[in-house]
């Protein structure tokens, strides 16, 4: 019973470092994506001046 336990404890710390990985990487595609927009409105706005 305790070797169960132990085990559903490694389940949901791994969980929870798989969950915080996930947002990490959708924070990081968040700033690339708002960095993309931010250079593609300076280039056009280079382009047309």
């Amino acid at each position: 019973m305790a070797r169960t336990a132990g085990d559903t404890l490694d389940v949901f710390t791994m969980i929870d470092i798989f969950k915080y990985v996930i947002y990490g990487i959708a924070a990081a595609f968040f700033v690339y994506g708002i960095l993309l927009m931010v250079e593609g409105f300076f280039t056009t706005g280079a382009i047309k001046d």
